[in-house]
């Protein structure tokens, strides 16, 4: 969280905008905290399934189930702010059924594509 802080920090000192700031910054924010994302742009829910071929999960929530397409562009990152440890770059491999994650989608209309997915570790 500390990294984070910094890094938005030296972005806006330089003039860059808080939205490209808190793009950089992203992948250090915990599943559920990213300010004006979670909760508004995001899905947050546990994987129930997942098709290495066509490279897609389902993800469910209280509300229902959603299919979720992995593009060669969509950002991976795993969660360990409960651990008290920095976030990390994940892979695919890593999105495993009954994970938690969040998934902020290219286009919040279509709700297709990933552009990033950020997941608890293994219990």
């Amino acid at each position: 969280m500390r990294q984070a802080l910094i890094c938005g920090l030296a972005l806006l000192m330089t003039g860059v905008g808080s939205a490209p700031a808190q793009k950089a910054a992203e992948q250090f924010i915990p599943i559920g905290r990213s300010p004006g994302v979670s909760g508004v742009q995001s899905y947050v829910g546990a994987i129930e399934a997942v098709d290495p071929v066509r490279q897609v999960i389902s993800v469910s929530d209280r509300t229902g189930s959603q299919r979720i397409a992995i593009t060669k562009r969509t950002r991976i990152w795993i969660d360990r702010s409960k651990q008290g440890k920095g976030n990390v770059a994940g892979e695919f491999a890593d999105l495993r059924v009954g994970r938690r994650i969040e998934v902020k989608f290219e286009d919040a209309q279509r709700r297709e594509n990933a552009e990033w997915i950020k997941v608890a570790p293994q219990p």
